[in-house]
This record gives structure tokens, C-alpha cells and sequence, in this order.
């Protein structure tokens, strides 16, 4: 019974393949940046406004 239940959404999903591969790559692109966010704003702090780079002139 698990064979046919697989099989028939397999079935019903085939005409959607091309867009179920695009939003599952969109989705782990956006899991990646998510991961990489942090890092990005600890150099942003580190090296650029904690040396005084980005400081507001009266």
C-alpha cells in the first residue's frame, strides 16, 4: 500500500517537477544566506564601525 500511495504522488507531482527543483533550490538559498548573515554584519562591526570608517561628521 506504501508503493501505490508514493506512486500516485509521484504521479500527481510529475507535471510540476521544474518548479517543486526551483523553490527548493530558492529555499536553500535563502537557508545559506541566513546562515551566512551573521558573519557578514561581524565583519561590517568589526572592520569597518569599530575603526571609526562610517562616523557621522557634525
Amino acid at each position: 500500500m506504501k508503493n501505490k500511495t508514493l506512486k500516485r504522488v509521484k504521479d500527481m507531482a510529475k507535471p510540476y517537477t521544474k518548479s517543486i527543483i526551483v523553490v527548493s533550490l530558492l529555499a536553500l538559498l535563502v537557508s545559506i544566506g541566513e546562515i551566512i548573515k551573521p558573519y557578514i554584519i561581524e565583519i561590517v562591526i568589526d572592520d569597518y564601525l569599530s575603526q571609526g570608517i562610517f562616523v557621522k561628521e557634525p
